[in-house]
């Protein structure tokens, strides 16, 4: 059986990282490029540090496998390192069970999987009102009946993207270069809760058994282990939906093709170029000092966009207002805070569009507004959101950063940056219109 480390990604990233070594020897091609000694000590203790996080990572999805082996739950694209790395050091040092007890702890948290739940709302189309339901029995402790609706969501859901269900035994739910579609993540989940369960049980079991549940043969089913088990399958065919939807498309690849020589100069050349630049902004960030802002004085409470200082963050940040009430969601993505090499535009644009919807702006209040660092201000204010004709005060801190389109971050007024705003509000503004906040 292959691992999830010989993934293409995976594989992707160890050959750029042997590249950059390998390239970084050549002496006679690094001053062909105009890399000074200097640079190519700092490239190559940057390219070691890589080096080091990422090898560490590699093995992490295939060693939770094969821990929480037969008990039903799988790595994914949406855990995080620290939740796969303690769960794994947990089970190790303490055994299995409470390894699963930390893991059920994390998927009964509201606040932990929120996001994932919105998530997992936004795609679930027909099936979002039964899945909120679902997931508000689950947080509350109703397990005997979000158990089954989860059962049926994830049938349903699966069919819909395959011509059979999830628990039947001729579905493939592999998916190329993907965590949770690998061979030891969904396929084997649904052979193992797809067992078939003969006689009646009235002890407790950890592991959802769709016979037995449905059939009702496994009575005593009710309990967290069971739900958040299911609940972290919706999640990861979230992952998988969007894998298999990049198989079909052409998009992803089943073979790694190596890069050339010429796309590793340029990649380095590009890193290089960068740290120069950041190089080149020592001096003013030595000068930087922050402003003496006295809000309702120096700067307006609540003026129109016209009214702030041009290339200010108070400015970007009043114009992201105006874009969420105009409706303007294009002009919107160019506000925000967000990696172009990862996400396009348009992409960002419909997912923001999703996200506010049913929400404008009625009026607002700057509180205070602090710079914090060289590229980094904090705005705090007071919000009234109109939310599906109803009026949600809120007391917000936006932070915002003067940056590039791929996240590198500048002095502010420097060439090749503009203010954008992390988007830590769309969330909670989102859950404020789902009726959970």
């Amino acid at each position: 059986m292959s691992k999830i480390e010989d993934s293409t990604s995976i594989t992707e990233l160890r050959t750029q990282i042997r590249g950059m070594k390998e390239l970084l020897g050549n002496k006679t091609l690094l001053t062909s490029m105009g890399i000074t000694p200097l640079q190519k000590s700092q490239l190559s203790n940057q390219v070691k540090k890589i080096e080091m996080e990422f090898t560490s990572l590699f093995t992490l999805p295939d060693n939770f496998n094969e821990t929480f082996k037969n008990t039903g739950w799988i790595a994914s694209e949406f855990l995080s390192v620290e939740i796969i790395k303690k769960s794994i050091e947990i089970a190790n040092d303490k055994g299995i069970d409470v390894g699963e007890e930390f893991l059920a702890s994390y998927y009964t948290n509201r606040e932990k999987v929120k996001h994932l739940c919105i998530r997992a709302k936004r795609n679930l189309g027909d099936r979002s009102s039964l899945f909120e339901l679902a997931t508000d029995d689950h947080f509350s402790g109703r397990y005997y009946s979000c158990i089954p609706l989860f059962l049926m969501i994830i049938d349903g859901f699966v069919n819909e993207e395959e011509a059979t269900g999830f628990f039947a035994e001729s579905t493939n739910l592999i998916a190329w270069d993907s965590v949770v579609g690998h061979e030891t993540g969904l396929n084997e989940v649904s052979k193992l809760m797809s067992k078939t369960r003969r006689k009646t049980n009235v002890e407790e079991i950890k592991i959802p058994y769709r016979n037995g549940i449905l059939h009702g043969r496994d009575l005593n089913y009710a309990n967290s282990f069971v739900s958040s088990k299911l609940l972290a399958v919706i999640f990861s065919l979230m992952d998988w939906v969007k894998a298999k939807k990049k198989m079909k498309s052409g998009e992803s690849k089943e073979m790694y093709t190596a890069p050339n020589s010429e796309e590793i100069s340029s990649s380095l050349s590009k890193l290089a170029e960068t740290r120069e630049k950041m190089g080149q902004q020592k001096g003013e960030i030595d000068e930087w000092k922050k402003r003496d802002i006295v809000v309702g004085v120096s700067v307006s409470k609540n003026g129109k966009v016209e009214e702030y200082g041009e290339g200010t963050p108070e400015k970007c940040l009043i114009e992201v207002f105006k874009y969420i009430n105009d409706n303007n969601f294009g002009y919107l993505a160019d506000r925000i805070f967000y990696d172009s090499r990862q996400m396009s535009k348009a992409k960002k644009a419909s997912e923001i569009k999703e996200q506010f919807k049913n929400i404008s702006i009625s009026n607002y209040e700057i509180q205070e507004i602090q710079d914090v660092a060289p590229a980094v201000t904090v705005i705090k204010v007071k919000i009234n959101l109109e939310v599906n004709d109803k009026i949600e005060s809120v007391d917000e801190e936006f932070r915002l950063i003067y940056s590039d389109n791929e996240q590198n971050p500048f002095v502010r007024g420097a060439t090749g940056g503009e203010w954008k705003v992390m988007d830590n509000f769309s969330a909670q503004w989102e859950l404020i219109q789902l009726g959970i906040k």
